[in-house]
């Protein structure tokens, strides 16, 4: 076994042991601050990935960042304000006609952010259905 590999399995870590974890409660809402801070000095970011990668982070941080702290309300909450910031933003530029497309806007609303077209169902062709109220049971 050579010195290098020797080195590093003497500082492996077991399963489930935390040493290693990069993340905790303190700098994940320091980071998700900068992220908020990034989009409110780049107005024109509509999207979470244009502020991670823009900010030189990977997009999956966020969704790790989400479910790693799905029990922390602070941190909930922080990441809550970054996605409603977005959100605002995009609603916003669309009613003023600040955002270059509708089209656009109307896309990440509906897959980033849960929106949903409203259905209408036309009542006025359903028919209610004939019921026959003669006595046919009587006949026998």
């Amino acid at each position: 076994m050579s010195e290098t590999s020797k080195h590093k399995n003497q500082h492996s870590f077991k399963e489930g042991n935390t040493a290693a974890e990069k993340w905790y409660e303190e700098n994940a809402l320091e980071f998700i601050e900068s992220v908020y801070q990034f989009n409110e000095d780049n107005k024109q970011n509509y999207t979470l990935a244009g502020a991670l990668v823009d900010g030189n982070n990977a997009a999956s941080l966020w969704a790790y960042l989400t479910n790693k702290f799905k029990e922390n309300a602070p941190v909930l909450k922080a990441i809550k304000r970054v996605e409603r910031q977005l959100e605002g933003r995009i609603v916003n530029d669309t009613l003023t006609a600040t955002a270059k497309s509708a089209a656009m806007a109307i896309f990440l609303l509906k897959n980033k952010h849960g929106y949903e077209d409203r259905t209408q169902v036309d009542t006025s062709e359903i028919k209610a259905p004939q019921i026959d109220f003669s006595d046919s049971a009587s006949d026998d």
